[in-house]
């Protein structure tokens, strides 16, 4: 797959993952503290989905996401720790926003 081809399925699982219904999140200077939805039926058909679009294996994130957390709900903050972004590009969180996938400059990190 060239680039341009990961870029655009890499928009498209986050196009998925953005028709979950944010319960709570929390941001700090560093970033992300947590991302939670409920545990539903409907939100582990969208993680899975996600999970089928991107290649991870779907048993190991959503229990990733039930880690530390209260049983009725997945902490997405776990999500970083699975996808492979498109070089050039990374992945923010805003609770208006949703998932987002952005140009970066790495000279400038």
């Amino acid at each position: 797959m060239n680039k341009r081809q990961q870029k655009k399925q890499f928009k498209k699982a986050l196009d998925v993952l953005n028709d979950v219904e944010l319960y709570e999140s929390d941001y700090e200077s560093e970033g992300v503290l947590y991302i939670l939805i409920e545990d539903d039926e409907h939100h582990r058909e969208i993680l899975k989905e996600f999970c089928g679009l991107l290649g991870i294996n779907k048993n190991k994130f959503i229990a990733a996401c039930s880690l530390d957390v209260e049983d009725d709900y997945f902490d997405l903050v776990n999500i970083w720790l699975f996808i492979k972004e498109p070089k050039g590009y990374t992945t923010y969180h805003s609770p208006s926003d949703g998932f987002k996938l952005n140009r970066y400059d790495e000279r400038n990190e």
